[in-house]
């Protein structure tokens, strides 16, 4: 016959193992928080570039390490390459706008001024009242 405590101790057991997969669940997340943009993100191109990935491996003959390398450098070539090229223009726009405030030849209160009477009334509202 089974004692009454033979029945409890698994059920303890499960329990103990439940809340040690809850507890190194909830580290891990605390791990990857800082991280969720750049996990977001990765799986974001993942998700857009596997169709060509799959397309590639069936044209090279299931060479799977020449398929990831010409997947790798194809998003590089359509995604970063170009935001470089804008991270560049931006900067040295934002560099030039600078120099031109700091040299006084070029005033944005009459601009943002104007910029302001030609909002919509319900915008200029809002404005104020912030």
């Amino acid at each position: 016959m089974k004692s009454p405590d033979q029945g409890a101790v698994p059920n303890l057991e499960h329990r103990a193992l439940l809340l040690l997969v809850v507890a190194v669940s909830f580290a891990l997340g605390w791990v990857l928080l800082p991280f969720y943009g750049t996990l977001l993100w990765s799986a974001v191109i993942a998700l857009l570039f596997e169709p060509l990935h799959r397309s590639l491996l069936l044209r090279l003959r299931h060479r799977r390490t020449l398929a990831a390398l010409m997947t790798v450098f194809t998003a590089l070539l359509i995604m970063v390459v170009p935001m470089a090229f804008l991270g560049v223009t931006l900067a040295r726009e934002a560099a030039g706008f600078v120099g031109l405030l700091e040299s006084g030849e070029s005033n944005l209160g009459p601009t943002l001024r104007a910029v302001f009477t030609g909002l919509p009334e319900w915008a200029t509202k809002l404005l104020v009242h912030f």
